[in-house]
């Protein structure tokens, strides 16, 4: 006797246009959240911390060094999230654009 499985199915891209769009908005939203958190962060923080320091020669040397730091290691947050999203966002436009393609 055969068993009733669900259908299941193994190609992910089925409407190319529909999910590329899809992935592209949610990049569009996690990078603007990005941006903006990171600009007020940044702009807060180091603002204060360079109207405090500016003119204490060694302390201006190491912010430098330290700013440096810190926005390399944001970087590697950014692109593994990046990919996660472009993953996730491949995933859920299936689930959408799936039923609708096997509808046509």
């Amino acid at each position: 006797m055969e068993e009733n499985k669900p259908y299941k199915r193994k190609q992910y891209i089925v409407d190319r246009a529909f999910q590329f769009k899809y992935t592209f908005i949610i990049l569009f939203v996690m990078f603007l959240t990005a941006f903006v958190s990171g600009f007020t962060v940044f702009y807060v923080i180091w603002n204060s911390v360079i109207e405090e320091f500016f003119f204490v020669p060694d302390a201006a040397k190491k912010l430098g060094e330290i700013f440096i730091m810190t926005t390399q290691l944001l970087l590697v947050p950014i692109i593994v999230l990046t990919v996660v999203f472009i993953i996730t966002g491949i995933l859920f436009s299936h689930r959408i654009a799936g039923p609708v393609y096997r509808i046509e």
